[in-house]
């Protein structure tokens, strides 16, 4: 579960910094429906992640808990990188 947890802040770490890239890209253009729907998404999805990491942890084990927070953070880093790479200038 170490190990999870590492990669797992790790992946945190950079997921922060892509938000606020996106973010600000989004707030520079002037559009403020948009910017409060990506933020808005941003703490849905972490929430979801939460609730569904939190699920398997009770319903598969305990390490699920770490392993299912990394995953997660992984794929949304990804997911966040395609967006980054399809709005920038």
């Amino acid at each position: 579960m170490g190990c999870a947890d590492l990669a797992s802040s790790a992946a945190k770490k950079d997921m922060n910094i892509i938000y606020q890239k996106i973010y600000k890209i989004i707030e520079s253009r002037d559009m403020p429906d948009i910017t409060k729907n990506f933020e808005v998404a941003q703490k849905s999805w972490l929430l979801s992640r939460e609730n569904w990491c939190d699920v398997q942890g009770f319903m598969i084990g305990s390490p699920m808990y770490s392993v299912c927070r990394m995953d997660m953070n992984i794929a949304r880093v990804h997911e966040l990188n395609e967006m980054l790479e399809q709005i920038q200038d």
